[in-house]
Protein backbone atom coordinates (compact mmCIF):
# COMPACT_ATOMS: atom_id res chain seq x y z
CA UNK A 1 0.00 0.00 0.00
CA UNK A 2 1.12 3.49 -0.59
CA UNK A 3 1.29 5.99 2.48
CA UNK A 4 -2.18 7.54 1.33
CA UNK A 5 -3.51 3.75 1.29
CA UNK A 6 -2.08 3.44 5.03
CA UNK A 7 -3.23 6.63 6.43
CA UNK A 8 -6.55 6.18 5.37
CA UNK A 9 -6.88 2.85 6.22
CA UNK A 10 -5.97 3.47 9.81
CA UNK A 11 -8.18 6.69 9.85
CA UNK A 12 -10.91 4.36 8.88
CA UNK A 13 -10.36 2.21 11.78
CA UNK A 14 -10.33 4.49 14.61
CA UNK A 15 -13.06 7.52 13.38
CA UNK A 16 -15.39 5.19 11.09
CA UNK A 17 -18.50 7.25 12.30
CA UNK A 18 -16.73 10.73 11.62
CA UNK A 19 -15.86 9.04 7.67
CA UNK A 20 -19.39 8.05 7.14
CA UNK A 21 -20.72 11.45 8.39
CA UNK A 22 -18.10 13.57 6.02
CA UNK A 23 -18.20 10.82 3.12
CA UNK A 24 -21.79 9.24 3.07
CA UNK A 25 -24.05 11.05 5.70
CA UNK A 26 -27.31 9.18 4.45
CA UNK A 27 -25.28 5.96 5.86
CA UNK A 28 -24.24 7.66 8.68
CA UNK A 29 -27.76 9.12 9.13
CA UNK A 30 -29.01 5.22 9.03
CA UNK A 31 -26.72 3.47 11.70
CA UNK A 32 -27.34 3.31 15.13
CA UNK A 33 -24.44 4.92 16.75
CA UNK A 34 -25.11 4.09 20.26
CA UNK A 35 -24.61 0.50 19.84
CA UNK A 36 -20.91 0.32 19.40
CA UNK A 37 -19.40 -1.63 15.68
CA UNK A 38 -17.48 -4.67 15.12
CA UNK A 39 -14.64 -4.81 12.85
CA UNK A 40 -14.67 -8.03 11.09
CA UNK A 41 -10.92 -7.37 9.02
CA UNK A 42 -9.04 -10.56 10.73
CA UNK A 43 -12.04 -12.13 9.30
CA UNK A 44 -11.94 -10.58 5.51
CA UNK A 45 -8.43 -11.63 5.38
CA UNK A 46 -8.82 -15.34 6.57
CA UNK A 47 -11.89 -15.62 3.79
CA UNK A 48 -10.03 -12.96 1.11
CA UNK A 49 -6.59 -14.71 0.57
CA UNK A 50 -4.22 -12.67 -1.88
CA UNK A 51 -4.76 -15.12 -4.20
CA UNK A 52 -7.93 -14.12 -5.11
CA UNK A 53 -8.23 -10.66 -5.07
CA UNK A 54 -4.42 -9.79 -5.71
CA UNK A 55 -2.06 -7.57 -2.66
CA UNK A 56 -4.08 -6.13 -0.02
CA UNK A 57 -5.37 -2.62 -0.36
CA UNK A 58 -7.01 -0.32 2.52
CA UNK A 59 -10.28 -2.24 2.53
CA UNK A 60 -12.67 -2.43 5.72
CA UNK A 61 -15.63 -4.44 6.77
CA UNK A 62 -17.36 -3.59 9.40
CA UNK A 63 -20.82 -5.00 11.26
CA UNK A 64 -22.93 -1.57 12.20
CA UNK A 65 -26.93 -1.96 13.55
CA UNK A 66 -29.36 0.23 11.50
CA UNK A 67 -31.85 2.34 13.38
CA UNK A 68 -34.93 0.37 14.22
CA UNK A 69 -33.62 -3.19 13.25
CA UNK A 70 -32.65 -6.48 14.81
CA UNK A 71 -29.42 -5.96 16.59
CA UNK A 72 -27.83 -8.59 14.39
CA UNK A 73 -26.84 -5.93 12.55
CA UNK A 74 -25.82 -5.36 9.15
CA UNK A 75 -22.63 -5.55 7.34
CA UNK A 76 -20.34 -2.28 5.58
CA UNK A 77 -17.26 -2.66 3.37
CA UNK A 78 -15.62 0.15 3.01
CA UNK A 79 -12.96 0.55 0.37
CA UNK A 80 -9.87 3.18 0.06
CA UNK A 81 -8.68 3.20 -3.91
CA UNK A 82 -5.45 5.55 -4.56
CA UNK A 83 -4.49 4.00 -7.65
CA UNK A 84 -5.96 3.59 -10.68
CA UNK A 85 -6.44 -0.43 -11.03
CA UNK A 86 -8.12 -2.32 -14.25
CA UNK A 87 -9.78 -4.59 -11.75
CA UNK A 88 -10.90 -2.75 -8.91
CA UNK A 89 -14.65 -3.48 -10.40
CA UNK A 90 -13.77 -7.38 -10.08
CA UNK A 91 -12.49 -7.08 -7.05
CA UNK A 92 -14.99 -5.33 -5.34
CA UNK A 93 -17.76 -8.06 -6.54
CA UNK A 94 -14.96 -10.59 -4.95
CA UNK A 95 -15.35 -9.18 -1.95
CA UNK A 96 -19.15 -8.88 -1.77
CA UNK A 97 -20.01 -12.75 -2.46
CA UNK A 98 -17.20 -14.14 -0.45
CA UNK A 99 -18.11 -12.12 2.68
CA UNK A 100 -21.86 -12.91 1.66
CA UNK A 101 -21.21 -16.47 0.96
CA UNK A 102 -18.77 -16.47 5.15
CA UNK A 103 -21.70 -14.36 7.01
CA UNK A 104 -24.98 -15.26 4.98
CA UNK A 105 -25.27 -11.81 4.77
CA UNK A 106 -24.27 -9.44 1.76
CA UNK A 107 -22.33 -6.03 2.77
CA UNK A 108 -22.92 -2.84 1.58
CA UNK A 109 -19.97 -1.71 -0.25
CA UNK A 110 -18.49 2.04 -0.67
CA UNK A 111 -16.13 3.49 -1.83
CA UNK A 112 -13.19 6.73 -1.26
CA UNK A 113 -11.45 6.89 -5.09
CA UNK A 114 -8.05 8.56 -4.10
CA UNK A 115 -6.82 8.77 -7.44
CA UNK A 116 -5.92 11.69 -9.19
CA UNK A 117 -6.98 10.80 -12.39
CA UNK A 118 -10.42 13.02 -13.15
CA UNK A 119 -11.70 10.45 -15.89
CA UNK A 120 -11.42 7.14 -13.41
CA UNK A 121 -14.94 6.80 -11.87
CA UNK A 122 -15.45 2.62 -11.08
CA UNK A 123 -19.34 2.34 -9.98
CA UNK A 124 -20.10 -1.00 -10.87
CA UNK A 125 -18.98 -4.80 -11.84
CA UNK A 126 -21.06 -6.53 -14.66
CA UNK A 127 -20.52 -9.78 -16.60
CA UNK A 128 -23.27 -11.02 -18.65
CA UNK A 129 -23.26 -14.00 -20.94
CA UNK A 130 -25.72 -16.14 -22.77
CA UNK A 131 -28.72 -14.22 -21.25
CA UNK A 132 -27.27 -14.41 -17.18
CA UNK A 133 -26.15 -10.98 -16.02
CA UNK A 134 -25.06 -10.26 -12.60
CA UNK A 135 -23.51 -6.67 -11.53
CA UNK A 136 -22.41 -5.38 -8.48
CA UNK A 137 -23.03 -1.44 -7.91
CA UNK A 138 -21.72 0.70 -5.15
CA UNK A 139 -21.26 4.27 -4.34
CA UNK A 140 -17.88 6.18 -4.72
CA UNK A 141 -16.47 9.53 -3.95
CA UNK A 142 -13.58 10.87 -5.81
CA UNK A 143 -11.69 13.28 -3.30
CA UNK A 144 -10.80 14.94 -6.64
CA UNK A 145 -14.04 16.47 -6.81
CA UNK A 146 -13.55 18.57 -3.87
CA UNK A 147 -10.49 20.81 -5.61
CA UNK A 148 -11.00 24.33 -5.28
CA UNK A 149 -12.83 24.08 -1.80
CA UNK A 150 -10.22 24.83 0.57
CA UNK A 151 -12.27 27.94 1.95
CA UNK A 152 -14.93 25.17 3.20
CA UNK A 153 -13.36 22.17 3.56
CA UNK A 154 -11.33 24.24 6.11
CA UNK A 155 -14.68 25.62 7.71
CA UNK A 156 -16.00 22.70 8.51
CA UNK A 157 -16.32 20.36 11.76
CA UNK A 158 -15.64 17.52 10.76
CA UNK A 159 -11.68 16.43 10.61
CA UNK A 160 -11.98 14.70 7.49
CA UNK A 161 -12.63 17.46 5.66
CA UNK A 162 -8.86 18.00 5.99
CA UNK A 163 -7.62 15.05 5.76
CA UNK A 164 -9.30 15.38 2.24
CA UNK A 165 -6.84 18.95 2.05
CA UNK A 166 -4.27 16.93 3.01
CA UNK A 167 -4.39 13.82 0.70
CA UNK A 168 -4.64 16.58 -2.39
CA UNK A 169 -2.37 18.88 -1.26
CA UNK A 170 0.08 15.86 -1.27
CA UNK A 171 -0.53 15.02 -4.45
CA UNK A 172 -0.67 18.68 -6.15
CA UNK A 173 2.74 19.89 -3.54
CA UNK A 174 4.90 17.33 -5.16
CA UNK A 175 8.59 18.70 -4.15
CA UNK A 176 7.10 22.41 -3.64
CA UNK A 177 8.28 22.03 0.40
CA UNK A 178 7.20 25.86 0.28
CA UNK A 179 3.27 25.16 -0.74
CA UNK A 180 3.57 21.97 2.12
CA UNK A 181 4.64 23.59 5.11
CA UNK A 182 2.48 26.33 4.52
CA UNK A 183 -0.51 23.81 4.10
CA UNK A 184 0.34 22.25 6.73
CA UNK A 185 0.41 25.45 9.47
CA UNK A 186 -3.17 26.16 8.43
CA UNK A 187 -4.19 21.89 8.99
CA UNK A 188 -2.38 22.38 12.31
CA UNK A 189 -4.03 25.87 13.18
CA UNK A 190 -7.85 24.68 12.01
CA UNK A 191 -7.17 21.36 14.12
CA UNK A 192 -6.64 23.30 17.43
CA UNK A 193 -9.91 25.11 16.74
CA UNK A 194 -12.01 21.37 16.78
CA UNK A 195 -11.12 21.11 20.16
CA UNK A 196 -10.41 17.39 19.80
CA UNK A 197 -9.33 15.48 22.89
CA UNK A 198 -5.78 14.37 23.21
CA UNK A 199 -5.30 10.66 21.84
CA UNK A 200 -7.64 11.89 18.98
CA UNK A 201 -5.41 14.72 18.29
CA UNK A 202 -2.32 12.35 18.13
CA UNK A 203 -3.82 10.27 15.78
CA UNK A 204 -5.17 13.13 13.57
CA UNK A 205 -1.58 14.91 13.81
CA UNK A 206 0.14 11.39 12.71
CA UNK A 207 -2.22 11.50 9.96
CA UNK A 208 -0.93 14.78 8.34
CA UNK A 209 2.49 13.53 9.01
CA UNK A 210 1.87 10.53 6.70
CA UNK A 211 0.76 13.00 4.20
CA UNK A 212 2.48 15.69 4.44
CA UNK A 213 5.76 14.83 5.74
CA UNK A 214 8.83 18.02 6.19
CA UNK A 215 12.65 17.67 7.36
CA UNK A 216 13.33 18.64 11.18
CA UNK A 217 14.35 22.39 10.07
CA UNK A 218 10.86 22.58 8.82
CA UNK A 219 9.40 21.26 11.38
CA UNK A 220 11.03 23.59 13.76
CA UNK A 221 10.20 26.54 11.54
CA UNK A 222 6.31 25.30 11.57
CA UNK A 223 6.06 25.40 15.07
CA UNK A 224 7.65 28.55 15.57
CA UNK A 225 4.61 30.21 13.67
CA UNK A 226 1.91 27.70 15.69
CA UNK A 227 3.48 28.57 18.91
CA UNK A 228 0.49 29.73 20.42
CA UNK A 229 -1.33 26.71 20.21
CA UNK A 230 -1.78 24.80 22.84
CA UNK A 231 -0.03 22.07 24.85
CA UNK A 232 2.85 22.28 21.78
CA UNK A 233 5.04 19.55 22.90
CA UNK A 234 2.20 17.04 23.22
CA UNK A 235 1.05 18.04 19.41
CA UNK A 236 4.60 16.77 17.32
CA UNK A 237 3.80 13.89 14.98
CA UNK A 238 5.55 10.77 16.06
CA UNK A 239 8.02 10.79 12.80
CA UNK A 240 8.63 14.64 13.49
CA UNK A 241 9.77 14.10 16.95
CA UNK A 242 11.91 11.36 15.53
CA UNK A 243 13.49 13.42 13.28
CA UNK A 244 14.41 15.92 15.83
CA UNK A 245 15.79 13.37 18.37
CA UNK A 246 18.31 12.43 16.04
CA UNK A 247 19.53 16.10 16.09
CA UNK A 248 22.00 17.28 18.70
CA UNK A 249 19.81 18.05 21.25
CA UNK A 250 21.17 21.16 22.85
CA UNK A 251 17.60 22.10 24.18
CA UNK A 252 16.62 22.12 27.33
CA UNK A 253 14.02 18.83 28.64
CA UNK A 254 15.93 16.76 26.01
CA UNK A 255 15.27 13.46 28.65
CA UNK A 256 11.57 14.83 28.97
CA UNK A 257 10.88 14.78 25.17
CA UNK A 258 12.23 11.36 24.86
CA UNK A 259 10.14 9.86 26.58
CA UNK A 260 7.04 11.96 25.34
CA UNK A 261 8.25 10.77 21.82
CA UNK A 262 8.27 6.78 22.81
CA UNK A 263 5.40 6.85 24.34
CA UNK A 264 3.74 8.11 21.19
CA UNK A 265 5.81 5.39 19.43
CA UNK A 266 4.70 2.73 21.66
CA UNK A 267 0.81 3.82 21.09
CA UNK A 268 1.11 4.10 17.60
CA UNK A 269 2.47 0.12 17.45
CA UNK A 270 -0.43 -0.79 19.49
CA UNK A 271 -2.56 0.94 16.95
CA UNK A 272 -1.13 -0.68 14.50
CA UNK A 273 -1.36 -4.16 16.39
CA UNK A 274 -4.41 -3.51 16.47
CA UNK A 275 -5.56 -2.74 13.16
CA UNK A 276 -3.48 -5.68 11.45
CA UNK A 277 -5.03 -8.91 14.38
CA UNK A 278 -8.26 -7.17 16.12
CA UNK A 279 -7.26 -8.45 19.45
CA UNK A 280 -3.15 -7.38 20.96
CA UNK A 281 -1.77 -10.48 22.78
CA UNK A 282 -1.11 -8.51 26.48
CA UNK A 283 2.19 -10.06 26.79
CA UNK A 284 3.43 -9.19 23.76
CA UNK A 285 1.89 -5.51 24.38
CA UNK A 286 3.92 -5.22 27.65
CA UNK A 287 7.19 -6.08 25.54
CA UNK A 288 6.58 -3.10 23.23
CA UNK A 289 6.28 -1.20 26.02
CA UNK A 290 9.38 -2.27 27.97
CA UNK A 291 11.42 -1.30 24.84
CA UNK A 292 13.15 1.76 24.94
CA UNK A 293 15.56 1.29 21.59
CA UNK A 294 14.01 3.54 18.89
CA UNK A 295 15.76 1.58 16.05
CA UNK A 296 14.46 -1.72 17.67
CA UNK A 297 10.58 0.07 17.69
CA UNK A 298 10.86 1.16 14.50
CA UNK A 299 11.56 -2.27 12.98
CA UNK A 300 9.08 -3.85 15.08
CA UNK A 301 6.86 -1.34 13.59
CA UNK A 302 7.46 -1.73 10.25
CA UNK A 303 6.89 -5.28 10.25
CA UNK A 304 3.91 -5.60 11.40
CA UNK A 305 2.68 -4.34 7.92
CA UNK A 306 4.18 -8.31 6.60
CA UNK A 307 3.60 -10.27 9.87
CA UNK A 308 1.71 -13.52 9.56
CA UNK A 309 1.12 -13.64 13.27
CA UNK A 310 1.59 -12.22 16.85
CA UNK A 311 4.17 -14.49 17.61
CA UNK A 312 6.06 -13.68 14.60
CA UNK A 313 6.22 -10.13 15.66
CA UNK A 314 7.32 -11.50 19.55
CA UNK A 315 10.76 -13.19 17.98
CA UNK A 316 11.83 -9.53 17.16
CA UNK A 317 12.33 -8.35 20.53
CA UNK A 318 14.84 -9.41 23.02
Amino acid sequence: MTKYDECWKEALYLFLEWFLAFFFPRIHEDIDWQTDYETLNVELEKILPESQVGRRYADRLFRVVKKGAARDGRLLHVEVQCQVDDDFERRIHVYNYRSEDVYNQPPVSVVLLGDANPRWRPSEYRFEEWGFVRTVQFRAVKLLDFRRREADLLAHSNPFALLVLAHLQAQESGEDLDARQQVKGRLLRRLRELVLDGEDLRHWLRFFDYLLPLSAERTRQLWQDVRGMPEERSMIPVSQIELMLQEDARNEGRNEGRQEALGFLWESIQDLLEMKFGTVDAQLLAAVRQQTDYELLRQFQRAIKTAASQDDLRRLLP
